[in-house]
C-alpha cells in the first residue's frame, strides 16, 4: 500500500532547480525571509520553505512567477524596496503553495485513514468515512496538523517496529485514543433529542394554556424555563463530557518546517479557525460569540491557549460536517431571507442549536466570559429552542431568536439593556412598547427567571399581554 509519509511531505526543496531559477533552499529562505519582512499578511510572517517533488511540480508555475520578483533584487543594493504590486503578487504566489501545501497535507491523512480502515470493525469504518467526507471540504492549514501525526505514528507501527523513547510511545497511545475519540465524537455529533420528556411536558403547558388552564402568562413561562433549564442541564453533561474526552489525550506537537513551536502554534490554529467562521455563513449565527472569543485572545496565555484550542478544533470540524451534509457554501453574505429559510430546516436548526450550545459551554467554562453575555446567549438559545421543538407555534415574539444572533452583544449593550429596563418598566401597559421595548421586555423577564430572582415588577405589564401572544402559525 503506498502513500507519502507526512515527513516527505515537509522535507527540503529539490535540487533540481537549476540555472537562473533559484539555487538552494538557504537561498530560498534568506529570500523568503526577505519577502515575509515587507509584507503584511498573516500567512507569510514565518520561513517558508518548499516541500517535496510533488509540491514542487505542482508550484513551479509559482516558482517561476516568483523568480521574476526574486531576480530584480539581486542587482539591486541592500535598500531595495519591491513595489506595491509586487508584494501583491508575492502574497498570491505564496498563498496558492500555501493551499497545494494543505491539500497535499490533507490528500496524506485521508490516504492514512482509509489504509487504516481496513482492518477496523464497522463502527470504525463508518467514523473514518464521515470523517474523510469533512476533510475533503476542509481548507484551514493549522488544524491538520493535529491530524497528520497520523501519518508519522502509522508508520512504525504498521510495520511494527518498537518505540526506543518511552515518551514516545506513550504520546503515539494517547494520539491514537485522542484521534479516535476525535472522529467517534465528530460522527455522533448533535444529541439534540427531539423526544425528550421535557418537550413532551411542555407540549402539555401549552396546550394547558391555550385551554386556558393558567390564568396569567406568568405561570406558564416559569414552566417553560423550567423545563428548557432540565433539558439542557442535560445537553450540558453530554458537551462537557465530550470536550473532557478530547482533553484527556491531547498532545503538544511542533512543525520546525513552519517554525511552529509551543509558543505560537495554538495562538495560529485559533486565530486561522475564528477567521474561517467570521468569513463564514456561522458569522450570522454567532456573531457575538464570535466577538468575544477575538477579544479574549487578545489577552490570552499560551496555557489557556493550548487548553481550548482541541475544542475549537472540533467547534471547526462540527461547522465542516454541517456545511457537507447540507451542500452550502461557507461565505458569508449579509443577512437576507435565506438565513430565514435556513432555520426553517428542521435538521440545520438542529445544527445551529447544537452548535451555539457547544460555542457556549466552551465560553462560559473554559473561557470564563462575563456573565452577562452568557446570559444572553442563553436566553437566544431558548428562542432557537423554540422555534425547533414547536414550530407551528409562535411563543412570545415572532423570529426574537433572528433578532438576538443579529445584535452585538457587549458591555455597552448590557449597560444599555440596563437603563431600557428602568424606562420600560415605568409604562403599565405592553401595548404602550414599541416592537424593540418588547423585544427588550422579554430579555429582561427571562433574564430575571433565568437568574431565580423574583419577578413582581414585570406582573403588570405581563397581565395587559393578549393571550393570543402564543398563537399557531398557520
Amino acid at each position: 500500500m503506498l502513500f507519502v509519509h507526512i515527513q516527505l511531505v515537509f522535507s527540503s526543496l529539490s535540487s533540481s532547480i537549476k540555472g537562473k531559477q533559484i539555487r538552494n533552499r538557504s537561498c530560498l529562505k534568506r529570500k523568503f525571509e526577505k519577502i515575509s519582512s515587507q509584507t503584511t499578511n498573516e500567512y507569510h510572517d514565518q520561513n517558508k520553505i518548499l516541500r517535496t517533488e510533488e509540491i514542487l511540480e505542482s508550484t513551479k508555475p509559482r516558482i517561476d512567477d516568483l523568480n521574476e520578483i526574486l531576480e530584480k533584487e539581486d542587482n539591486t543594493n541592500h535598500n531595495f524596496e519591491y513595489s506595491a504590486d509586487e508584494k501583491l503578487r508575492i502574497n498570491k504566489i505564496f498563498e496558492e503553495i500555501l493551499t497545494i501545501e494543505t491539500n497535499c497535507e490533507k490528500q496524506n491523512i485521508i490516504k492514512t485513514l482509509e489504509t487504516t480502515s481496513e482492518d477496523q470493525d464497522k463502527g470504525v469504518q463508518m467514523c473514518n468515512r464521515n470523517f474523510i467526507r469533512i476533510l475533503e471540504h476542509s481548507t484551514l492549514k493549522y488544524p491538520l496538523k493535529w491530524f497528520a501525526k497520523l501519518i508519522k505514528y502509522y508508520v512504525p507501527n504498521i510495520n511494527r517496529a518498537s518505540y526506543s523513547d518511552k515518551a514516545e510511545f506513550i504520546n503515539f497511545k494517547k494520539y491514537i485514543v485522542f484521534v479516535s475519540s476525535f472522529l467517534k465524537l465528530l460522527n455522533n455529533a448533535n444529541p439534540i433529542d427531539m423526544n425528550n420528556i421535557e418537550i413532551e411536558t411542555l407540549k402539555k403547558y401549552l396546550y394547558k394554556y391555550n385551554s386556558k388552564t393558567f390564568k396569567s402568562l406568568d405561570p406558564f413561562l416559569s414552566k417553560l424555563v423550567c423545563s428548557y433549564t432540565k433539558y439542557m442541564t442535560e445537553i450540558k453533561k453530554i458537551i462537557q463530557s465530550d470536550l473532557q474526552k478530547l482533553t484527556e489525550n491531547f498532545i503538544d506537537i511542533e512543525d520546525s518546517d513552519l517554525n511552529l513551536n509551543y509558543d505560537n502554534i495554538y495562538d495560529k490554529t485559533l486565530k486561522e479557525i475564528l477567521n474561517w467562521f467570521q468569513e463564514s455563513i456561522f458569522r450570522f449565527f454567532c456573531n457575538s460569540e464570535l466577538y468575544v472569543t477575538e477579544k479574549k485572545l487578545t489577552s490570552m496565555d499560551t496555557t489557556l491557549k493550548r487548553n481550548i484550542t482541541p475544542y475549537f478544533i472540533y467547534l471547526y470540524f462540527y461547522g465542516i460536517k454541517i456545511l457537507s451534509n447540507h451542500n452550502m457554501s461557507k461565505f458569508f453574505i449579509e443577512r437576507t431571507e435565506d438565513h430565514v429559510d435556513l432555520i426553517k430546516n428542521e435538521e440545520f436548526l438542529r445544527d445551529i442549536f447544537y452548535l451555539k450550545c457547544l460555542f457556549r459551554e466552551i465560553l462560559v467554562k473554559y473561557l470564563k466570559i462575563y456573565p452577562g453575555f452568557a446570559l444572553i446567549y442563553k436566553i437566544t438559545n431558548l428562542f432557537i429552542f423554540l422555534r425547533l421543538f414547536f414550530p407551528n407555534q409562535n411563543i412570545l415574539i415572532s423570529d426574537m431568536d433572528l433578532w438576538l444572533m443579529e445584535q452585538d452583544i457587549n458591555r455597552t449593550t448590557i449597560k444599555k439593556f440596563g437603563e431600557e429596563e428602568n424606562e420600560i418598566l415605568k409604562l403599565p401597559n405592553y401595548n404602550l412598547l414599541n416592537d424593540q421595548q418588547k423585544k427588550y421586555f422579554f430579555i429582561f423577564y427571562l433574564r430575571c427567571k433565568f437568574k431565580k430572582r423574583c419577578a413582581v415588577r414585570f406582573t403588570n405589564i405581563l397581565n395587559s399581554i393578549n393571550p393570543d401572544i402564543l398563537r399557531y402559525i398557520n
